[in-house]
């Protein structure tokens, strides 16, 4: 198993809290969420959200 490490535990907490915020506006609108990693290279995440197009 690989021992991961962090800056802080202040700055994973932040990563966590964005992590979450960015999942809630996704869900609330009818969103997702998907997150890509590869070892010793890190981790994207990708955030789908719905257009609206005018008049709809």
């Amino acid at each position: 198993m690989k021992r991961v490490r962090s800056k802080s535990a202040k700055s994973a907490n932040q990563c966590q809290s964005m992590i979450q915020t960015f999942y809630d506006i996704a869900k609330e609108d009818s969103g997702e969420l998907k997150e890509k990693s590869k070892e010793s290279k890190g981790s994207a995440f990708l955030v789908f959200i719905q257009t609206k197009t005018p008049g709809s």
